[in-house]
């Protein structure tokens, strides 16, 4: 199955391990992450030094499968990419 890219901003929530997701929030519609399959960090040098962007592959409980990014120098949360069965999730 290939990957959509989707590149939209997500609210998540964290377990006790900061940055580590639990749940998020995406088009309105909450998902509680079952799996996480790998994270890769990122280091992006900028003027003012190197940040981390980190990238989650996830499966949350209804079986969507997608990957997430938190943006260490813009403090955000995307929602990256996500299979298009869990598209329309």
């Amino acid at each position: 199955m290939r990957s959509v890219q989707v590149q939209e901003p997500i609210r998540v929530t964290h377990t006790a391990r900061p940055f580590v997701p639990q749940t998020f929030t995406w088009r309105a519609r909450q998902h509680q992450v079952w799996k996480i399959d790998g994270v890769k960090n990122e280091r992006i040098e900028h003027a003012h030094g190197s940040v981390i962007r980190s990238v989650f592959r996830i499966r949350t409980n209804s079986g969507m499968r997608c990957s997430i990014s938190y943006d260490e120098l813009r403090k955000r949360w995307l929602m990256e990419t996500v299979n298009p069965k869990g598209a329309s999730a």
